[in-house]
């Protein structure tokens, strides 16, 4: 085995920037402060002003301001927000939260990343970065993520790591979303929206008391319908029992006196939504006696999810790159690559795949722009030189045209097995605060979910059976935690300025996961497995205390600690020729915390300054070969440092949050494709050595004027592998014979994935009072981010066998977008009715969600492509 090594180029290191970046904040605070000091006052002493509006009751209301408290980075989302954006899942934010992005690669498969740090695994046991929560109970496994958003109070997206309180592996940051609770009032509300693609959403609520003062409830739906954007030309094939031989019905590889085994009667449209979920909230307050107080919130929920897999492209790289002198004149001189102007290169974005299947949009586009060029380099007569040349050079451009844009129809392709999701989940929750006298509270958190899951998928997105994958797991979930807070020492605001504020707590989160994958590669590559299964076990446990303390007249200095248990058991085995097991397991233990020092130099403005210690867990590998076995990934450690300023100025008109950090982070869990060893594609999860990151975010809000706000937020982020090579075994031919080679490409100096390096959102609403006949309101909301990388090469994929980058610049990359949306609302007098008209993606841009380069194994890459536009109407009642 002959080693070789490759590395691309290192940018500047981050650390000389960050040097920069201190001494330009250390000159920038003193003119904010003076600033803050000279605002107007008058109002009352509010840190977190600089935060969206959140409307909170019952005993929710409490643990938002402490979720704002602990991260102080936090972006919120009322219920209005949701539906502007057109928000079904939470996934559906990331395009309007600068530094969040959420990758889906099937209606079932989320990756979170916030600020650049996330894990984008998308098997069964995927472990993220960031944790999700659901009225205060984690969602550990993805089929448990993605649930529908329906009658909420607010979500929360709170960035950075989260090193202290009951949080677990949440070395990125948390979402948390919280549902609406009964108010002891009886009220329903129903809305409908309905809008191209004959999409369908209803969801509705009704709350009422069970017992006047004691026992309150609130039952709540949602149904979406939505016919598929994705056009299949592999629909209405015919049956089986009437096919002829040899014959091909979408582009498929034919093959001598066989029958296509194109999946027949599919659906013609894919990608389409058939998803409902109910909830039940009930609320208790049983009066007690003496000064214990009590409340507690009881929630079951249940959801479906039913429908055609999500697919996307699929455009090849098998083909070669030839430089033709133009000056040649025979076929012999065309033909011969040591008379090319530069060496060849072997893959060819836009070509067809290993199959031999090429989309018709891209061969109609290469055929298009060889015309053009032949008409532009010769008039009358092309030399052999020349039209070989311009057939050269019209790939190529058509191969840079991809990269940017994908072909002329993103939205259609043709799929041979349409496959199939469906995802049952069920929950339930019990949360009780138990108020002791006016100093001590206790709450208690217990959560059971469960889930039931089947994706089957044409995942090669091509009319031919390359790689189709069937993954049912079902699994469960225990979750409780225990928490207790008070007040101490109320004699210290006669002294010092203030009393002692504190915090204990513990949780425990126990997972058992079921898995069974089935792969179909279509008879190629004997001996590569074709099903895997496996049981993996998690108990996770935490222990956590804090304490707050206002130490002088405008200081109030806090901090936390908690302690992270992490036990993971997995019983694996994978199917070859000769099946392979492996039992295994490991436990990782870490303390994390945070300090943080706040001053309010006056009622307006606060200035705050946090050190957090971070650290998530490992993982095991489960879906690599036998050759890499399951062998887990480390745990990644994380020290990061934050600054920042919240204030309101000019009479409440001006709300500002602005935040500065930087992040150091140790063993770094990346989740990469592996090519090697002629085996299927494997993404594993390795350790990137370090990672170094910093940046900062400013949020404003403008009230100009009566009914009129602008909102804008900006997210500026530099994120780089400091040392990461990554070895690989990959097969080379030499001659006649093909020699495995050992190869080091080398991705230090590399921006991170899924951290695009500027992204800025704005919302713009204006109210219209119509007198005694309502009201009218307008909403634009806009999003703009700079190129995002889905790899770790930057957008280029893989060398091939020379060690060559094939791919063009941007490809495994999204390069800079804006997306657009419009509403339009009408609201009758007592506001009870509303009517609105709504447009999202105005443009109706194409993007890509997700991409990958799959080249060594199948010749191909594979690409998630966003929604298209939409627009419709809706109405919701309130009685």
């Amino acid at each position: 085995m002959t080693p070789n090594h490759f590395s691309t180029p290192s940018h500047p290191t981050l650390l000389r920037r960050a040097v920069l970046f201190a001494f330009g904040l250390g000159a920038l605070l003193p003119a904010v402060m003076a600033g803050a000091q000279q605002s107007g006052s008058g109002r009352s002493d509010d840190v977190w002003a600089g935060v969206e509006e959140m409307v909170v009751s019952g005993s929710t209301a409490g643990n938002i301001l402490a979720d704002v408290a602990r991260s102080n980075s936090v972006t919120a989302f009322s219920s209005d927000d949701l539906e502007a954006i057109g928000a079904a899942d939470i996934s559906d934010i990331a395009n309007f939260t600068p530094n969040l992005e959420i990758v889906v690669a099937g209606a079932t498969a989320p990756t979170f990343f916030i600020r650049g740090i996330g894990l984008n695994d998308f098997n069964a046991n995927a472990a993220g970065a960031v944790a999700v929560y659901a009225d205060d109970v984690p969602l550990n496994n993805p089929a448990l993520q993605l649930g529908s958003l329906y009658d909420i109070e607010n979500a929360a997206v709170l960035r950075g790591p989260q090193g202290s309180g009951p949080f677990r592996n949440a070395s990125a940051g948390s979402i948390k979303v919280y549902s609406r609770k009964p108010t002891g009032d009886y009220g329903a509300e129903i809305q409908a929206e309905f809008g191209n693609f004959q999409s369908r959403d209803i969801q509705g609520s009704i709350q009422f008391p069970i017992t006047e003062d004691t026992l309150w409830a609130r039952i709540a739906f949602r149904t979406v319908n939505r016919k598929g954007t994705f056009k299949n030309r592999c629909a209405a094939a015919p049956p089986k029992n009437t096919r002829v031989p040899s014959a091909t019905y979408c582009g498929e590889r034919s093959r001598f006196r066989k029958i296509s085994n194109v999946d027949e009667n599919q659906p013609k449209w894919l990608n389409s939504r058939n998803n409902w979920a109910l909830r039940g909230v009930f609320l208790f307050q049983p009066d007690l006696p003496g000064d214990i107080d009590s409340n507690w919130t009881l929630v079951f929920r249940g959801a479906r999810l039913d429908q055609p897999s999500v697919v996307g492209q699929s455009i090849g790289t098998n083909g070669i790159q030839r430089f033709i002198d133009p000056a040649l004149d025979t076929v012999a001189e065309v033909v011969n690559p040591s008379l090319f102007l530069k060496p060849q290169i072997f893959g060819l974005f836009g070509q067809p795949d290993q199959r031999g299947y090429q989309d018709p949009d891209i061969l109609k586009a290469e055929l298009s722009s060889i015309d053009a060029l032949m008409r532009a380099v010769c008039a009358t007569t092309c030399t052999v030189g020349q039209r070989a040349g311009a057939r050269e050079e019209g790939r190529r451009r058509v191969a840079q045209d991809l990269a940017r844009d994908l072909d002329s129809n993103p939205h259609l392709g043709a799929i041979s097995h349409p496959g199939g999701t469906t995802n049952d989940t069920f929950g339930t929750s019990l949360k009780g605060v138990i108020e002791i006298g006016d100093t001590m509270e206790l709450m208690t958190i217990t959560g059971y979910d469960q889930w039931q899951r089947v994706v089957d998928i044409d995942l090669d997105f091509t009319p031919n059976t390359r790689f189709e994958n069937n993954t049912a797991d079902d699994g469960h979930q225990i979750f409780q935690e225990l928490r207790l807070n008070g007040t101490a020492l109320d004699g210290l605001d006669e002294i010092y300025g203030g009393p002692l504020d504190w915090e204990v707590g513990a949780f425990i989160l126990t997972e058992e996961l079921n898995v069974d994958i089935k792969n179909n590669f279509g008879g190629l590559a004997p001996g590569i497995a074709r099903r895997r299964t496996y049981t993996q076990d998690i108990t996770s446990i935490g222990a956590y205390a804090g304490a707050s303390w206002d130490f002088w007249d405008a200081f109030t200095v806090d901090g936390g600690f908690r302690f992270n248990y992490e036990r993971r058991e997995i019983d694996y085995t994978l199917f070859t020729s000769v099946p392979f097991f492996v039992k295994d397991e490991f436990t990782g233990t870490e303390p994390t915390g945070h300090v943080r020092l706040t001053w309010r130099p006056n009622e307006e403005s606060s200035l705050y300054m946090k050190f957090t210690h971070g650290w998530k867990s490992g993982t095991f590998n489960a879906a690599g070969s036998r050759f890499r076995n399951v062998n887990p990934a480390a745990s990644e450690k994380i020290d990061a440092f934050e600054i920042g300023l919240r204030g309101s100025y000019f009479d409440d008109r001006l709300n500002l949050t602005l935040s500065l950090f930087h992040y150091d982070y140790r063993d770094y869990q990346l989740f990469t494709a592996i090519d090697e060893n002629n085996q299927p594609i494997q993404f594993v999860i390795l350790n990137a050595s370090d990672v170094e990151l910093f940046g900062s975010e400013v949020e404003a809000t403008f009230l100009p004027w009566e009914g009129g706000l602008l909102d804008i937020k900006f997210a500026w982020l530099e994120g780089e592998f400091l040392e990461y090579v990554q070895t690989q075994i990959r097969e080379r031919q030499i001659g006649f014979s093909v020699t495995q080679i050992l190869t080091e490409v080398d991705r230090s100096g590399n921006r991170l994935l899924n951290a695009p390096r500027y992204s800025v959102t704005i919302t713009v609403r204006q109210g219209f009072p119509l007198g005694r006949f309502g009201s009218m309101s307008f909403r634009y909301d806009g999003t703009w981010k700079a190129v995002t990388y889905f790899d770790p090469s930057e957008g280029r994929g893989s060398p091939n066998q020379d060690l060559v980058f094939v791919l063009p610049k941007d490809t495994i990359a999204q390069e800079a977008y804006w997306l657009h949306n419009l509403r339009l609302a009408y609201y009758t007098p007592d506001e009870t009715v509303e009517v609105a008209a709504w447009v999202r993606n105005v443009e109706n841009r194409t993007y890509k969600s997700f991409g990958a380069d799959l080249t060594e194994f199948q010749k191909t890459t594979l690409f998630f492509v966003g929604e298209p536009r939409t627009f419709g109407v809706s109405t919701r009642i309130k009685f």
